[in-house]
């Protein structure tokens, strides 16, 4: 993994070989992202949460100020996404990045957002997960669920 990671960095088919320097940066973004354990693994064998690891592991070899996270977690086990959830948090508060992601599991939102948005074609609501929630505008796009909000 570390030598398809840096390539990736280095923008360099693997087969050319990177720098030293180049696998040191690689290295580096696997242990922030929780997957050292990778380092040495074939692509093709890794689970979908490690997958997302070392794909958060290239998204964060340019130091971003924003990380940009679309259903990060879809189709990974339980225990995947709280390690990778866990991971983005300690992240954000290490590396004083801010995070916007997309989710549908509405479970994760609650229990990992700082804010939320309700969107359906157009913003419905805006605040914390229990503000979203609880809002009139989550009752009227979501009736079945109404009084669940708190429940989620």
């Amino acid at each position: 993994m570390r030598d398809l990671l840096a390539s990736s960095i280095a923008k360099r088919p693997v087969w050319t070989g990177v720098s030293k320097k180049t696998r040191d940066r690689a290295t580096t973004a696997l242990e922030l992202a929780q997957a050292q354990s990778l380092i040495d693994k074939r692509l093709g064998a890794l689970s979908g949460g490690e997958l997302q690891r070392v794909l958060l592991a290239l998204a964060l070899t340019p130091a971003p100020d924003l990380l940009l996270l679309d259903e990060p977690v879809s189709g990974v086990d339980h225990n995947g996404q709280a390690l990778f959830l866990d991971t983005v948090n300690a992240l954000r508060a290490q590396q004083q990045m801010a995070i916007l992601m997309v989710s549908h599991d509405w479970t994760l939102v609650r229990e990992y957002a700082d804010m939320a948005a309700l969107i359906d074609k157009t913003t419905l609501a805006v605040g914390t997960p229990d503000e979203v929630f609880s809002s009139e505008a989550y009752a009227a796009a979501f009736p079945h669920t109404h009084g669940m909000g708190r429940a989620l």
